[in-house]
C-alpha cells in the first residue's frame, strides 16, 4: 500500500579530519552579568567543570560573582579571550 524509502547517506570522506583549535586554556568565558547574565554565568560555572573566567563593565558585579563562585575575575574582554578558549556573552540591545 506504501512505498518506502530508504535514504542512504554518503561514505565521509577520507582524511577529513575535524578542525582542532590549540589553547594555552582550555576555560569557559563569560561577559556580561547583569540582571540575566548573572544567573546564565552562575547555572553554567555550577555545572561546567573547566575553569570559568568572567567580565563586565560593572566591577561591582565582577566582584559580586567571584564572591559567590570560584570564577576567575578578567581586567577586560581582551585578558578573557587570552584566558579561555570558549566565550559566552549576554550584553544588552544597543539602543
Amino acid at each position: 500500500m506504501f512505498a518506502r524509502t530508504v535514504t542512504r547517506l554518503p561514505k565521509p570522506i577520507q582524511g577529513l579530519r575535524r578542525a582542532s583549535y590549540s589553547t594555552s586554556t582550555e576555560a569557559i568565558g563569560f561577559i556580561g552579568l547583569g540582571q540575566m547574565g548573572f544567573h546564565m554565568a552562575k547555572h553554567l560555572q555550577a555545572k561546567s567543570t573547566l575553569p570559568f573566567v568572567v567580565y563586565d563593565a560593572d566591577p561591582s558585579a565582577i566582584a559580586r560573582f567571584t564572591t559567590e563562585t570560584n570564577a576567575r575575575a578578567a581586567t577586560s574582554p581582551g585578558d578573557l579571550a587570552s584566558q579561555t578558549s570558549v566565550i559566552i556573552t549576554a550584553l544588552p540591545e544597543s539602543s
